[in-house]
């Protein structure tokens, strides 16, 4: 995954500057971490990463919780989606920073 959102504050976030790093990119929202549709969802875009990058095509998650809840979220994705196939989800999820939610392992 790509850690450079994960723990970091970010003051101003600019999606134009994010996605002018990448020639094309796919925007995922979802409207909650640990639901069963976005879970599986996600699972079946992380098996098929190779796809997105033959094509030049970047991933982005979004959702309203927070990055510690990403953290374990992507954990849960990656054990639940292993029942298909191997699923690693290794695209970054941006999360509302406004949570204070401290990480639980």
């Amino acid at each position: 995954m790509d850690r450079r959102f994960v723990g970091e504050y970010h003051s101003r976030f600019s999606l134009l500057h994010l996605l002018s790093f990448w020639f094309q990119a796919v925007l995922f929202s979802h409207p909650g971490d640990f639901t069963p549709v976005c879970t599986t969802e996600l699972g079946e875009v992380a098996r098929r990463a190779d796809d997105f990058a033959k094509r030049n095509c970047k991933v982005i998650g979004i959702s309203a919780n927070g990055l510690c809840d990403h953290e374990n979220w992507i954990k849960d994705i990656n054990q639940y989606g292993a029942k298909v196939g191997p699923t690693d989800v290794r695209f970054p999820i941006v999360g509302y920073q406004f949570h204070t939610d401290e990480c639980i392992a």
